[in-house]
């Protein structure tokens, strides 16, 4: 599996903004673990960007249809024009924080509505939620705090990111 980083020019078929050795520094920096193996870092980038790509982005993709949701025209970060060829340092932490996240949980739970809700060892017993019941999508403040200048509010005096499931 190849990572296709996305530089700020509109790669094709990106998967990534971020390259395994950015992932390594910052898991580095932060004393935080992950596989020691390159090939087995990838993958857990690529959900980080899948998980990305859920999100409402302040400005305009440059070159719709784009594969990613950056580069984007039009985005100012801290009232100032972010360089449309370029990608956010923040948003490239962002992606490296939840590179690591991965390690620890699923990025983007899925449910068919057979959660477990109950369970019992002694004479085995098991309770599953009614279909249609769906799964939380975890949430990570340290994330959100990387995006906030980057990501659309979701209304008038809120500030918490609110995501898009795709």
């Amino acid at each position: 599996m190849a990572l296709i980083i996305e530089d700020g020019t509109g790669v094709a078929n990106a998967n990534s903004y971020i390259t395994v050795q950015e992932a390594k520094d910052y898991a580095a920096l932060r004393n935080l673990t992950l596989p020691t193996v390159d090939a087995d870092i990838e993958p857990l980038i690529i959900k980080a960007f899948d998980y990305l790509e859920g999100f409402s982005y302040k400005g305009e993709p440059t070159s719709p249809p784009q594969d990613a949701e950056f580069p984007r025209d039009g985005l100012y970060i801290q009232g100032v024009l972010f360089d449309k060829n370029s990608i956010p340092p923040k948003l490239k932490k962002a992606q490296s924080q939840l590179t690591y996240e991965a390690t620890q949980t699923d990025l983007l739970p899925t449910g068919d509505g057979r959660e477990v809700i109950k369970e019992k060892v002694d004479v085995i017993e098991v309770q599953y939620a009614e279909k249609g019941t769906s799964v939380s999508k975890p949430s990570f403040s340290s994330v959100e705090s990387l995006l906030s200048d980057l990501v659309k509010t979701g209304g008038a005096g809120s500030s918490s990111l609110v995501s898009l499931r795709v």
